[in-house]
């Protein structure tokens, strides 16, 4: 597979957000789903049918609105035109009741917005083994409303961040912005912001025949879940290097051709030690040869979009022939026999490099990328 663009720059959009792009709107509210009464309920929308991806846990029980929007993308050809999403309840081990309820909440959504029920998708995160409070839904839904200047409001989800702080996984900085999130030496925990990055996945023949823009090949990929802890990693970094090694061995690499690894670089501690050691089982004495990068102190940890913008990094470092930093770095904590191009960027004429990335409950994932050519 490559990795094109037809772009020849990229920009940031100042204060952006879900609804930066033209032709989308978002809306959130208190619903009463969650006791606080903070915003538990929300719609995000475009105003066309659009070609849609979702990344679905691999678990054997997985909640309502996961085997619905699941099902939904396969029958509809990856289309979708809205999401519907709460918090406060996860609709999860509610049995075919639970299922009723996210068909519902796709039906008064789609009602809403004038479109099909088949082009809803449905998230929800919260207590489990409770049922829906469909009256409050019911409600709720009817009084959204949606602009194009809501995305910040949408994305304000209280219980994600009450989770990762809870579990000691969040930044203490509040002042500085430099210092919010420090990988690998500062141990600073994550700080967290909004991205987003548009990847075209397609074969060599497809991009040729557009005359598109090719920037990298995908050459390798594998995924893995330890799921021996709900929050805790492999500091001893045993499994992602195992799946390292196997999706070299798929890229037909070995680890002499990397130049470059964009890690997890979250700055939460085992995080950083399970990363160093997986350098140190992949590379052994080339480890310091081979900068670990992490581009969260640039854009703060954007969970599900962090991968994806890892990815794109790789693939424009790739192209372009230059190593980006890992920046607000204390250069003197750096532990010694590893590199992370600490503050400065550098032109290397890029051969190969890996996207590493974590998840909650021990899941790792490798991307190998190859420069075209």
């Amino acid at each position: 597979m490559t990795v094109t663009s037809t772009a020849r720059s990229f920009r940031t959009i100042a204060d952006g957000s879900v609804t930066s792009a033209r032709g989308f709107r978002a809306g959130a509210l208190a619903a009463g789903i969650k006791a606080s009464g903070k915003p538990d309920l929300g719609i995000w929308t475009a105003d066309c049918e659009c070609v849609a991806a979702g990344t679905f846990t691999p678990n054997k029980f997985p909640a309502a609105p996961v085997i619905l929007s699941r099902a939904r993308l396969a029958a509809s050809d990856s289309r979708a035109q809205a999401v519907v999403f709460n918090a406060g309840n996860a609709n999860a081990c509610n049995g075919q009741q639970g299922l009723a309820d996210a068909q519902e909440m796709s039906r008064l959504t789609a009602d809403q917005l004038g479109i099909s029920p088949d082009l809803v998708m449905v998230a929800s995160t919260g207590i489990i083994g409770v049922p829906m409070p469909m009256d409050r839904i019911r409600q709720g839904i009817p009084r959204l409303v949606l602009r194009p200047d809501a995305g910040h409001d949408a994305a304000r989800v209280p219980p994600l961040f009450e989770m990762y702080r809870d579990a000691g996984l969040m930044s203490r900085e509040c002042g500085a912005a430099t210092r919010a999130v420090r990988p690998y030496t500062g141990h600073s925990a994550n700080a967290f912001g909004e991205g987003a990055v548009t990847l075209v996945l397609e074969t060599r023949e497809h991009a040729e025949h557009r005359g598109a823009r090719i920037l990298a090949k995908v050459v390798g990929y594998r995924y893995g879940n330890g799921g021996d802890h709900p929050t805790d990693v492999d500091f001893t970094g045993g499994r992602p290097a195992q799946l390292i090694g196997e999706a070299l061995e798929e890229g037909e690499l070995t680890a002499m051709e990397v130049d470059f690894v964009l890690g997890h670089g979250n700055g939460v501690q085992t995080s950083d030690l399970s990363e160093l050691n997986y350098m140190k089982r992949v590379f052994g004495r080339r480890t310091r040869d081979v900068p670990l990068i992490s581009t969260k102190p640039i854009y703060g940890h954007t969970l599900g979009a962090s991968s994806a913008i890892n990815a794109a990094a790789a693939a424009l470092m790739l192209h372009n022939e230059f190593v980006i930093p890992t920046i607000n770095i204390d250069e003197s904590s750096v532990v010694r026999g590893f590199n992370h191009q600490a503050n400065r960027g550098a032109p290397r004429a890029n051969r190969s490099g890996i996207v590493m990335s974590y998840g909650i409950g021990g899941q790792n994932a490798a991307l190998v990328m190859r420069r075209n050519g």
